[in-house]
């Protein structure tokens, strides 16, 4: 499971053809924080989004946050399946991912980034939700995860005995095709698991500020 990652740095996000975002955000993004996304209903330009869709909790305290949706259970999940079935999709870009290992006892013992050889950005598949307060909207949006259990890179992460999951890499060429996506056979073109080879993992370089 995805719960933290590095946004695009605003610079690297003018080769894509919109205005850059006017908002501030962190270099280190985990839930409930606001980064720069992609939604087909507004797809020429970055909106600020917080990381994780609002779930209220039962009792008085914070509301939680569902911030990997997956996609073999998001027509059905609760949480998702009004997303889903609207056809509520994001792109979410990224410079890099981070996910955790674990020793065989479940005891967490490195948070390890992953980003592309070539360090260039990517894109992630995801659903965008929006809450109106007032006059005010509140965007949020969710990362699509998909079963990575014998993938070569993400089956490495997870606590033992869990299911292992991936986030969903969309190639530059796929993003406006994936924004268009309608039926249920286009969305599923499109939710696979990433290439390892154009990928590399190394120990966590600690974080940095948005440019």
């Amino acid at each position: 499971m995805c719960s933290s990652y590095q946004p695009t740095v605003r610079t690297a996000l003018a080769p894509y053809g919109r205005p850059l975002p006017a908002f501030a955000y962190a270099f280190d993004c985990g839930p409930g924080e606001v980064a720069p996304f992609l939604a087909n209903e507004r797809p020429d330009e970055w909106l600020p989004g917080e990381f994780g869709f609002v779930v209220h909790a039962p009792t008085p305290g914070p509301d939680w946050r569902a911030y990997n949706a997956p996609a073999e259970t998001a027509a059905s999940a609760p949480r998702y399946r009004a997303p889903w079935r609207h056809r509520q999709l994001a792109i979410i870009p990224v410079q890099a991912f981070f996910a955790r290992r674990y020793n065989s006892n479940g005891t967490q013992y490195a948070r390890w980034r992953i980003a592309r050889q070539d360090g260039r950005p990517f894109g992630l598949a995801g659903m965008w939700d929006r809450h109106v307060d007032g006059d005010v909207s509140r965007w949020s949006f969710s990362l699509l995860t998909v079963n990575a259990d014998h993938h070569p890179l993400m089956s490495r992460f997870c606590p033992p005995g869990e299911e292992k999951r991936s986030v969903v890499v969309l190639a530059d060429e796929e993003w406006n095709a994936w924004l268009s996506a309608q039926y249920e056979a286009d969305l599923w073109s499109f939710l696979r698991l990433f290439d390892p080879d154009v990928m590399q993992v190394q120990a966590d370089p600690g974080m940095a500020s948005a440019k």
